[in-house]
């Protein structure tokens, strides 16, 4: 599983390639991306999504090379760590494509 951190109140991004056999995948036409994020010791989950706030989401910059871009730091997850699911939408999937999970460290840093 891929492992990625985040540090609170940072704009440290995250570069996510996106992969469908075995291929970097063409995102450009993305319409939305939801993260399903659930805290591996509460089990809480906090769901962010592009449409209610699109700054924590690039997928215009390098999708044609397959890359979604998280920008997390403004966040309203809190410290811990979490499983995310990733759904992404567009025109040909208007109900969304399960696209994978991860594994996020959501940090602080002093």
């Amino acid at each position: 599983m891929i492992e990625e951190t985040v540090f609170l109140t940072r704009g440290n991004s995250i570069d996510l390639l996106m992969i469908a056999v075995g291929q970097p995948e063409a995102i450009q036409s993305t319409t939305r991306v939801v993260l399903k994020c659930e805290n591996e010791d509460s089990g809480a989950v906090t769901t962010l999504d592009s449409d209610t706030s699109p700054s924590y989401f690039d997928w215009a910059s390098r999708g044609a090379d397959g890359y979604l871009i998280l920008k997390l730091g403004a966040s309203s997850l809190t410290v811990g760590t979490y499983t995310v699911k990733c759904f992404v939408y567009n025109s040909n999937v208007p109900e969304g494509l399960y696209w994978g999970i991860f594994r996020l460290f959501v940090r602080n840093v002093g």
